[in-house]
């Protein structure tokens, strides 16, 4: 009978504690490397997807400028739309583009 106890060659490691080493390395590696993590990636596309919605946006005003102006051209030295086309020139007076 063997007075010492024989241990296994392979040690018995806590299956969930060698999980979260291992997401700590692979997060570690994620980190070190160059390539975006998951948070950033979401921010960067909602600063991406705000971005275009600017842009809509502006087209959208530059449109309705232009539409106005023309009214304006149009309609200033006529009577019946002379008031109408001072109300219009002053809502064009309001109208600003962002800056993006």
């Amino acid at each position: 009978m063997p007075t010492k106890a024989t241990f296994s060659p392979v040690p018995i490691v806590n299956v969930r504690s060698l999980n979260i080493r291992l997401f700590s390395i692979d997060l570690a590696k994620e980190l070190t490397s160059k390539s975006l993590f998951p948070a950033s990636l979401f921010w960067k596309e909602a600063s991406e997807l705000i971005l275009q919605q600017k842009k809509d946006q502006n087209k959208k005003t530059e449109a309705k400028i232009e539409d106005l102006k023309s009214f304006v051209a149009r309609f200033s030295a006529n009577a019946s739309k002379a008031k109408q086309a001072s109300s219009r020139k002053n809502l064009l007076d309001k109208l600003t583009l962002e800056d993006i």
